[in-house]
């Protein structure tokens, strides 16, 4: 059976005590109260047990504050607290460890990305209600499960995906490339040309060959904005869009297009390889983890708090 942290101790002392000051009474997990109640006179449970994992590397509790969040902010559900478990029982039970040196290299990376001191970490993880052991033992877990991540889903076989795979998915699901429209703007004076006279030669498409155009910028077409999507149909060359500016006209043109066009196989394939391999990656990590979870022998001490 595996150490219970310091917090864990003194939980289970707590709750004996508890029962054992109450001479003849009898209670269980179930009628634990949560934190903020107090049922023994001006005595609190700052926190409840609510599950149990037994497994042959050691047994795991998880408590009620374990739900309130992690060291990332983000509240965790009771199913993603007993698959972490769960991976980190069945990663010593492939005799995958962490060492003490490769926590500490990982918690000085950690600093080095934040520009942190050790103060500023510290008062990180006391922000977050962990010490600094607490802090280590988390991320021993999560290089824990990364590792049999590694070992058991990127080593798995369906992570392998040939030339043939991939070839079937690229004719299934072509890739392509957008079309594409070039445009430039220039900003014409009345001053040097007249509104009207302006105005007729945009309607003709013979523009003056001195018109100072800005330096061209392409817009894919999922770019185009819906009142400029018209821009799709327009020949090259044409104005596309005349707008009055003070004494002028700010002028765009439609400088060059390219046409949608299929991306020949051998251009894509790396990227089709790497796609289908995410895709994988997220049917083997679930089925890595239901099978997890089928074989786990986990004992819910609360009614109210199980797995969907």
């Amino acid at each position: 059976m595996n150490k219970l942290s310091k917090p864990q101790v003194a939980l289970l002392l707590a709750y004996a005590l508890m029962v054992l000051s109450d001479a003849g009474a009898r209670a269980d997990l179930d009628s634990m109260p949560v934190a903020g109640q107090a049922p023994l006179g001006d005595r609190f449970v700052v926190d409840q047990i609510i599950a149990t994992i037994y497994h042959p590397e050691g047994n795991e509790t998880i408590i009620l504050s374990d739900l309130q969040g992690s060291i990332d902010g983000q509240a965790k559900t009771l199913k993603e607290l007993v698959i972490e478990r769960l991976m980190v029982l069945d990663a010593r039970r492939y005799k995958i460890m962490v060492t003490d040196e490769e926590v500490d290299r990982f918690f000085g990376q950690i600093q080095k990305q934040n520009g942190w001191t050790r103060f500023e970490l510290l008062q990180f993880l006391d922000a977050h209600g962990y010490t600094y052991d607490d802090g280590r033992e988390l991320l021993r877990n999560r290089l824990m499960i990364n590792q049999v991540i590694d070992y058991k889903i990127r080593g798995d076989t369906r992570m392998v995906i040939s030339r043939e795979r991939a070839q079937a998915h690229y004719q299934e699901h072509p890739i392509t490339e957008e079309a594409t429209f070039t445009l430039a703007i220039a900003y014409v004076p009345f001053a040097k040309y007249q509104q009207e006279k302006l105005d007729s030669m945009i309607k003709k498409g013979k523009l003056p060959a001195d018109i100072a155009w800005d330096e061209p910028f392409t817009l894919k077409q999922s770019e185009l904005a819906q009142d400029r999507a018209f821009i799709r149909d327009e020949p090259v060359g044409k104005v596309v869009l005349a707008e009055k500016i003070d004494d002028g006209y700010e002028l765009t043109i439609l400088k060059n297009r390219t046409a949608e066009k299929q991306v020949p196989f051998e251009d894509c394939y790396s990227k089709i390889v790497n796609d289908m391999r995410q895709e994988q990656f997220q049917k083997v990590l679930d089925d890595y983890q239901k099978g997890l979870l089928a074989q786990a022998h986990v004992t819910y001490w609360h009614p109210d708090m199980k797995l969907d």
